[in-house]
């Protein structure tokens, strides 16, 4: 019987160059990048409070000196907080899916124009499935991977916050609560 020939493999780029070039790409969206940010910190900044409100809110109920004022005027405080952390997270979401889908057709669109100048041998050796998922799969799975990025970076912040909070409020409660910290890593 007679041994095929197996395919040589092409060597993959080192990750070094690759993540350089995506911060590349990135750079063209920094503004926007830096509006999500904020934005992003605004809310997390505002959704700390909450508990914080709410605690107020329970201790002025089942308080003796119950001031009906006061309950109404934590009510009010607690929906705008609320409401301003909701907007703020509307629109950071907003701001950042345009700057992930610009990312994702920048990197399609410089993709496109290598292929098209590619050489003739180039297209013969590749399947073309190959190359259209690359162009289309792996763009948009890199897209994903900057919301992923995006998402971690909010919720660390959150939980850095949350933890500053539980500090400020009691030093006891927020050292037990680290002993959940190795789970939620």
């Amino acid at each position: 019987p007679r041994v095929l020939a197996s395919k040589r493999e092409k060597p993959s780029r080192p990750v070094k160059l690759l993540l350089r070039r995506m911060f590349d790409y990135l750079g063209r969206f920094r503004r926007i990048v830096a509006i999500g940010a904020v934005l992003s910190i605004a809310a997390t900044a505002i959704a700390v409070f909450d508990p914080l409100i709410l605690t107020w809110g329970i201790n002025n109920v089942f308080s003796t000196a119950r001031d009906f004022r006061v309950l109404l005027f934590l009510v009010e405080l607690y929906i705008v907080f609320k409401l301003s952390s909701w907007l703020l997270r509307g629109a950071n979401t907003w701001i950042l899916s345009g700057a992930q889908a610009g990312f994702v057709r920048a990197v399609q669109v410089d993709v496109y124009d290598h292929l098209v100048r590619a050489d003739l041998s180039y297209h013969k050796s590749e399947q073309s499935g190959n190359v259209t998922s690359r162009v289309t799969t792996d763009t948009v799975a890199l897209g994903v991977g900057i919301q992923v990025m995006i998402d971690f970076a909010s919720q660390a912040l959150m939980l850095v916050s949350s933890f500053a909070m539980l500090w400020m409020t009691s030093v006891y409660v927020a050292m037990a609560s680290l002993v959940v910290i190795p789970g939620v890593i």
